[in-house]
């Protein structure tokens, strides 16, 4: 038997070890009864205890209560160990620090119904299960709550036995997860371990009764299809005998027992089987269907199918009786045909040769049934959250997730604010000490104290908008002290930068270096003057701020700085690096015209073809030939 008492809820289950497979016999539990009660019982105990001592009732302030139930779990483990506990806390309630003591015997008298409680699921179990205290060979416990020695008490003395602690009280059920999880994924290889679990309630299925049915007085007709404990998967076949349409309703019969908040509807589903035909050779005009339910590993139950059944007569041949073949005699055929061979004549056929065949009978048939099987739709489903409750669900749900949301908003505006207090303070005295005036550093420590006792004091459970209002006072006086700070440490630095950005573009535009010398001369003008200017803004901010002290605002900021140099830059770096007019290219020198051979008469036609698209100056040379006048 296992045994787990829990925080909330007890539980108990009876199983049955062979090699290689565990099997539940019986399940039970208690929804209410687990170590929460324990501490209420310890917490009304102290606030009586308080009540009548120090005149205060905790149950009145939230916050009391949540610090006594904290310090109540605390006295339940140290009383788990030692037989006195110490209950001890300052300023409880109305400035009044409490302190008391409690025992274990005190305790244990404070929680005896609670631990009568415990041996009634136990015995429920071991009922349903069939079996005795004497038939368990081992009661396991587990459960942070099973702790408490008095429960330990309480269940050894209903079995005889000492429970064992052989598994972690507190890791067992995740362990446990995570194996089932990795035995039935096919990534991880575990030893193979078969675990036939059980339904803990009983399924039950309604439907009406078929007409003709016996009159009773009932119209409708209840049936317990998988009791408790059935084994899980299962699936199982329901017979019905109609002419039309029918419903079948599945439900819990006992919803008593079933968790809070689904105790009040029982029912499962609702399904309808058909339309379907009714078989022509029908006799009472009905048709056989059989209805598959199935109760799947997690606990669902569906209708998976329905089939009408139709039985008719089929002719089949029947099978031939099987007979021993008599003996052959064939000693005096033997004789016969050698005595014939001898004499030289042929030898005589065999007698069942020479015999004509008889007319073949008819073969034999036999009647056999068969049955047809023909789907039959089913309609309808598990019963759920309709779609406006569905709706309602999720708005609570996202309003509970803003509502976390917020709270831890205003947790971090909280310890933004805390933190923006102690460290101010700490700074006052230390990095911003030459920044801020005496007179100025004693009103802000005053206003620091004062927003620290509000925050304890008055505004413990304010809004995250109060906090960040409160806040952005306190920076509205700290962030000029500390930009003091940050521009002192800053400003030198980036001066610095701008004085050294403003000579090198200065001494580009004065310097007579060959990668400058095809700038003009208006434009090297333009980077010296641009240079001199910010050196002239620069020095006049440094002795401005010069004469100011380390408390007074300062007149030159570092961004101010890093701007104008960041203008130089991009004003004088596009003159500076323009690059060189590229040289022009090289004139080509004209070539004198070679003379052209003179066409010779007896050339081919393809070689005088620009000779004969002109005609020829009857003034030409001897012989016939165009002299160089004429070509031109």
């Amino acid at each position: 038997m296992f045994v787990d008492v829990g925080h909330c809820a007890l539980q108990v289950d009876v199983v049955a070890f062979k090699k290689g497979q565990l099997k539940v016999l019986a399940q039970g539990w208690d929804h209410n009864l687990g170590g929460r009660l324990f501490d209420e019982v310890l917490f009304e105990h102290f606030a009586a205890e308080i009540k009548a001592t120090k005149k205060i009732d905790v149950k009145t302030k939230p916050r009391a209560v949540l610090r006594l139930q904290k310090e109540i779990t605390k006295v339940k483990k140290i009383l788990s160990i030692n037989p006195e506990a110490m209950l001890n806390i300052e300023c409880l309630m109305d400035d009044q620090d409490v302190s008391t003591k409690i025992t274990r015997e005190k305790f244990e008298e404070l929680s005896a119904h609670l631990l009568q409680d415990i041996l009634v699921p136990l015995q429920n179990v071991l009922t349903e299960a069939g079996l005795t205290q004497e038939q368990i060979d081992h009661v396991e416990l587990v459960g942070c709550a099973s702790r408490v020695p008095a429960i330990t008490k309480q269940i050894e003395s209903f079995f005889g036995k000492a429970p064992m602690r052989t598994l972690n009280a507190s890791e067992v059920v995740s362990r446990g997860c995570a194996l089932q999880c990795a035995m039935q994924s096919p990534v991880f290889k575990v030893r193979p371990f078969d675990v036939i679990d059980g339904y803990p309630y009983n399924v039950v299925f309604t439907w009406d009764k078929a007409p003709g049915a016996m009159d009773d007085g009932e119209t409708k007709t209840t049936s317990v299809v998988f009791p408790k404990n059935n084994v899980l998967p299962s699936t199982k076949m329901l017979t019905f005998y109609r002419a039309e349409n029918f419903g079948l309703e599945a439900s819990y019969s006992e919803p008593e027992k079933l968790p809070a908040g689904l105790q009040s509807s029982a029912k499962i589903g609702d399904f309808t089987v058909g339309p379907f035909a009714v078989p022509a050779n029908s006799e009472d005009g009905k048709a056989k269907l059989k209805v598959k339910v199935c109760l799947d590993l997690h606990g669902c139950v569906s209708v998976d199918g329905a089939q009408v059944l139709e039985e008719y007569d089929v002719e089949v041949p029947a099978e031939p009786p099987t007979e021993e073949a008599a003996p052959m005699d064939t000693g005096d055929a033997k004789d016969e045909n050698a005595a014939a061979a001898a004499n030289g004549e042929e030898a005589a056929p065999a007698a069942m040769e020479t015999e004509k065949p008889a007319a073949e009978a008819p073969a034999p048939t036999v009647t056999k049934k068969k049955v047809k099987r023909t789907d039959v739709p089913v309609k309808g489903a598990v019963h759920g959250l309709t779609a406006l409750d569905l709706a309602e669900y999720t708005e609570k749900e996202n309003a509970m997730r803003r509502k976390d949301a917020l709270e831890e908003a205003t947790k971090g505006a909280r310890n933004d604010l805390e933190g923006y207090i102690l460290s101010s303070r700490s700074k006052l005295y230390d990095q911003w000490d030459k920044y801020v005036a005496e007179e100025a550093r004693s009103a802000f420590s005053k206003e620091l104290d004062a927003m620290e006792d509000w925050m304890y004091e008055d505004g413990e459970d304010e809004t995250k908008d109060v906090y960040l209002a409160k806040l952005a006072a306190l920076r509205g006086i700290g962030d000029p002290i500390e930009e003091r700070v940050q521009e002192d440490g800053t400003r030198g630095p980036a001066a610095a930068a701008l004085k050294e950005v403003c000579a090198m573009y200065a001494g580009q535009a004065t310097s007579a270096d060959e990668r400058y010398a095809h700038i003009e001369a208006a434009e090297k003008a333009k980077v010296s003057n641009e240079c001199a200017d910010a050196l002239a803004w620069l020095a006049d901010k440094e002795a401005q701020q010069a004469q100011l002290s380390k408390t007074d605002t300062p007149v030159l900021m570092t961004h101010d700085i890093k701007k104008k140099n960041e203008m130089i830059g991009r004003v004088c770096s596009v003159i500076m690096s323009k690059p060189k007019p590229k040289a022009p290219p090289p004139e080509a020198k004209a070539e004198p015209k070679e003379e052209e051979p003179a066409a010779d008469p007896g050339a081919e036609d393809g070689a005088k073809d620009s000779m004969e698209a002109e005609p020829m100056d009857s003034d030409a040379g001897a012989g016939g030939k165009p002299t160089a006048d004429d070509l031109d």
